[in-house]
């Protein structure tokens, strides 16, 4: 199954085969869909706004002066994915899969680790271990561990897992829900 996100479309591809001895056809049908229904095409029928919305969470709040490295760290998304990627993949969602782009926010987020003087909380745990994972070296591998492992990784970019195992081990599993940001952005459908 491949699943295309083309800005208010998404396009799902299954491609079923009985016989899996044979030569397996899925990928000239896969290439003969496509071409059909590009979903480039599907993305200019109805194209998203470039000018995005910046959506903040009521929990952010509760400490006011880490929210201030949050914000910083969305701003660093929306600036990366101006900088990085072409305005045409932008118009059909915020591209959010680029691991780079995540290595930017959460080095912006660090910074937070100055604002030691509000009581521990959530934002503080959160800015306090993306210290600690930077300080080991793997935020790459925390960063795609918190996303499934799907994600966009350059091609230069080694990553060790078994050695952020043994980290996250020795930090007692820690974990933070990936659902559990601060701010959404997204780009809103074009009037």
């Amino acid at each position: 199954m491949i699943l295309y996100e083309c800005g208010t479309w998404f396009l799902k591809i299954t491609i079923v085969s009985k016989n899996l001895n044979t030569h397996d056809p899925n990928e000239a049908l896969e290439e003969l869909f496509l071409n059909k229904y590009d979903p480039a095409k599907l993305t200019g029928l109805k194209l998203l706004n470039l000018e995005s919305d910046f959506l903040v969470a009521p929990a952010l709040g509760k400490d006011r002066i880490r929210a201030k490295y949050v914000m910083s760290s969305g701003l660093k998304k929306l600036e990366w994915a101006n900088t990085h990627v072409p305005e045409n993949e932008r118009v059909s969602g915020f591209p959010d899969l680029y691991l780079d782009m995540h290595i930017e926010a959460f080095r912006e987020l660090a910074k937070g680790s100055a604002a030691d003087s509000v009581p521990t909380n959530d934002i503080g745990e959160l800015i306090a271990y993306v210290n600690l994972v930077i300080k080991a070296g793997y935020l790459p591998e925390f960063i795609m561990k918190q996303y499934h492992m799907v994600m966009i990784v350059r091609d230069d970019m080694k990553l060790d897992f078994e050695g952020y195992e043994k980290f996250t081990k020795d930090q007692n599993n820690f974990s933070i829900e990936p659902g559990k940001h601060y701010y959404l952005i997204r780009y809103p459908e074009q009037k």
